[in-house]
């Protein structure tokens, strides 16, 4: 526990299984990640990291397009053909996307 809080202490943004190939890099201790991690669990520690930045919520200012198909009634497979353009003209000839 004494080497895990002095690491801890120097690294605290490391979880437990960084933590534990620091043990067993600096003091040659046979340790699995889950001893480590019940320890810290013990010691009331945890790693450090950056919170979720809400990457799945949407923006203010991103306008919101209206669904085209919700009045049409699609009554076979070839209702609906949507078209994709696999090259993209470019000034000395065509490219892929």
């Amino acid at each position: 526990m004494r080497h895990l809080d002095g690491l801890h202490l120097l690294y605290p943004f490391y979880g437990a299984r960084r933590l534990r190939d620091a043990i067993v890099d600096d003091h040659g201790l046979i340790v699995n990640r889950k001893l480590v991690r019940r320890l810290m669990i013990l010691m009331d520690i945890q790693a450090i990291f950056p919170d979720n930045k809400g990457t799945s919520k949407p923006d203010k200012v991103h306008r919101i397009y209206p669904y085209l198909l919700k009045n049409l009634e699609i009554y076979h497979s070839n209702r609906v053909v949507v078209k994709i353009l696999p090259y993209l003209p470019r000034a000395p000839g065509f490219s892929l996307f």
